[in-house]
């Protein structure tokens, strides 16, 4: 056996050995080790398949486009998942109620994690606003109406 098929089983046999210990990893690390075994899967299937078969070399050139779009997706989809980690651990505060004003008119901002319950509305306020009905979404005069020619 040729050092070739040797490097090409090695990575399958690391493709799928990383692909089985997905079930112990969570969030960026799933995809950043579903992207490496994929890559090494198929590289190493690809380079077995060109040692094997010689008429498969000259496939060589899309071979290496398919590793790199799948590089490419894989990394996407890790950075994605960063990304809503890093959002998920910002500390986001909630507005200032206008009615909450504390000692000499200043607002008083509601501490993180209470809940956010939606201000009492004047009643006076209500009537007008149901009084007013739906908004007009198209004037009468720009509905379609029958034309004869």
């Amino acid at each position: 056996m040729t050092v070739s098929r040797i490097k090409a089983l090695a990575l399958v046999a690391a493709g799928f050995g990383l692909y089985r210990a997905l079930d112990l990893l969570s969030g960026a690390w799933v995809w950043l080790f579903a992207t490496i075994a994929l890559v090494a899967f198929t590289g190493g299937f690809l380079a077995l398949l060109g040692s094997l078969l010689p008429f498969v070399r000259r496939w060589s050139g899309v071979a290496v486009n398919t590793l790199v779009a799948l590089a490419a997706t894989g990394l996407i989809f890790t950075s994605l998942e960063l990304a809503l980690l890093l959002y998920e651990s910002v500390d986001r505060q909630l507005p200032a109620a206008t009615e909450l004003v504390g000692e000499e008119g200043a607002a008083v901002v509601p501490q993180p994690g209470k809940a956010w319950t939606e201000p009492d509305i004047n009643p006076e306020v209500r009537r007008i606003v149901a009084a007013r009905g739906s908004p007009l979404t198209m004037p009468e005069a720009w509905k379609q109406r029958g034309v004869e020619v």
